[in-house]
């Protein structure tokens, strides 16, 4: 793989889940309801207020041992999950777990802060001959499109196709620059603008609402790298991740369809004009689950595609589907307590 590519990968490396029982808890740890299917029970829990939106799958775990992805109701406050066996199990021997934490418990305290244990010595990026954080030379244009929204198979509503392009202002530049397509992770999808808070993840947003701009979160890392040379793009996940709890494999799979859809229409735009850059060297950047995106669409795109991906860089990825991308250049940043 060429020198440029290379550099790329290393600059944004650097730069970043015959009745009823029914059990209760304390009112802010939900309440547990046991009822009675073929070969089991279905438990459900209910939260006291909508869960967290954060990249880990909400588990249900018995004596320890986790049943699964849970199912989560539409408003985010209910988990269910199928217990198989003779009899209900005990309430106390079930538990909720999200990002390293028990839900239906009262918070454990927390530890006193420790040190490392381990301290990297300084690096350096000498060898690079600059130092990749700076702004380079090219002047840059930023611009944004959307276009018609699409259908998801096992999603109920439509997902939108919008993008934040930040590119070198120079065609002539622009038409060998390898394109850097973003996506962003799990996180709320609307707003109220009043409030200047999450809403429940609803899409579309409600009335008053707004959606959380999540894609336009890396025009900080676009701005550099497009000064340096590169043609990038971040593009919206709000449709899926209002929608994923339904999807066995978290949203990796649609996430890989939007991440193709987008690519599509850039392989048109370039062929007719309207933008430029090297669709024979892109480069994809996940956070989290959208980094398993970017993982999973690596691996399905064909060899018979107008757009070749040369490298990836996963920041913080989930791994639901525990796959890998064959023969794709691939840099991951570990993430740091961040409970997920």
């Amino acid at each position: 793989m060429e020198t440029r590519i290379r550099i790329a990968l290393f600059t944004l490396a650097l730069l970043f889940g015959a009745g009823t029982a029914v059990g209760t808890a304390a009112a802010d740890t939900g309440t547990w309801k046991l009822a009675p299917t073929p070969g089991g029970y279905e438990a459900a829990w209910t939260s006291p207020e909508p869960l967290p939106v954060t990249s880990d799958r909400p588990e249900i775990l018995l004596d320890g041992e986790s049943l699964g992805p849970a199912t989560v109701s539409p408003d985010g406050r209910e988990l269910s999950i199928f217990v198989p066996g003779d009899g209900p199990p005990a309430i106390d021997r079930l538990d909720v777990r999200l990002s390293g934490r028990t839900l239906d418990e009262p918070p454990a305290a927390a530890p006193p802060p420790a040190g490392p244990a381990w301290i990297a010595p300084a690096g350096s990026v000498d060898d690079l001959g600059f130092d990749p954080g700076q702004n380079g030379t090219e002047p840059i244009r930023v611009s944004n499109y959307t276009a018609r929204s699409f259908s998801y198979p096992g999603l109920r509503r439509k997902l939108e196709t919008a993008g934040h392009v930040v590119a070198p202002s120079d065609a002539t530049v622009a038409a060998t620059a390898p394109l850097v397509l973003f996506l962003h992770g799990r996180h709320s999808t609307c707003y109220d603008p009043g409030k200047r808070r999450p809403e429940a993840n609803n899409w579309p947003c409600r009335p008053g609402t707004r959606p959380v701009p999540s894609y336009l979160g890396y025009d900080y890392l676009q701005r550099n790298l497009a000064s340096q040379g590169f043609v990038t793009v971040s593009i919206a996940a709000n449709g899926i991740n209002a929608q994923d709890d339904v999807l066995s494999d978290g949203g990796a799979r649609a996430r890989a369809a939007l991440i193709r859809r987008h690519l599509d229409l850039w392989a048109g735009w370039v062929a007719s004009g309207r933008h430029r850059a090297d669709l024979g060297r892109v480069i994809l950047v996940g956070h989290s689950r959208g980094g398993e995106g970017a993982n999973r669409a690596s691996g399905e795109i064909p060899a018979t595609a107008p757009y070749r991906i040369a490298g990836q860089i996963l920041l913080a990825p989930t791994n639901f589907a525990r796959q890998t991308a064959a023969y794709i250049p691939t840099v991951t940043a570990l993430p740091y307590c961040d409970g997920d």
